[in-house]
């Protein structure tokens, strides 16, 4: 405590601290430009880039309202996106109950017998089960992106054969979408 007193009362800890100081102001004016330009030139390409997905999702809705079948094929690719999904997060739990069996009985290992090869190590079968894990939960997200897509096709479809109006605007970049559900109808 006494030394730092005595640093407090010298003057070259005084000068440094305002050298220091006044250094640090003058480069965070250059510098907070150019991180104000940085975020611009960012905040630019967000936006081009999500109304350019904005018109491609509308493309792909305007073209399954023209073609109704196609939404029963984006359906069945939801389904097998899915499933494949399941299996893939499902063999997270198969691989290390394989991985005991290897080890309890190697003589019936068919994998060792067949192949010739030896049993791959726990710490491979648990990576192994990890990437195939984060892949599963990977498809499942895309899996249920496509189905939110697919739901709300067909609800613009059953709109469309109905008469009734639907807002159907794509919202401007950094706005929200307003949130409505429709009650069923009776």
């Amino acid at each position: 405590m006494d030394s730092i007193l005595k640093q407090l009362a010298n003057p070259e800890w005084w000068f440094t601290v305002v050298v220091v100081g006044l250094i640090i102001g003058v480069a965070a004016a250059y510098v907070k430009d150019w991180f104000a330009k940085a975020l611009s030139k960012l905040s630019l390409t967000l936006k081009k880039r999500y109304e350019a997905k904005a018109r491609e999702t509308e493309a792909r809705t305007q073209k399954m309202l023209r073609h109704p079948y196609l939404l029963i094929l984006e359906y069945l690719r939801v389904a097998f996106v899915l499933a494949g999904s399941l299996l893939l997060v499902s063999a997270t739990a198969f691989l290390p109950a394989w991985h005991v069996l290897q080890t309890a009985f190697p003589a019936v290992d068919p994998v060792t017998l067949v192949l010739g090869v030896p049993a791959p190590s726990e710490r491979l079968n648990q990576v192994f089960a990890l990437a195939l894990g984060l892949c599963g939960i990977v498809m499942w997200v895309i899996g249920l992106l496509r189905l939110k897509f697919c739901e709300l096709t067909r609800r613009r479809l059953e709109d469309v054969a109905t008469n009734t109006p639907v807002n159907v605007d794509v919202p401007e970049a950094g706005t929200r979408r307003p949130t409505t559900r429709r009650l069923p109808s009776r």
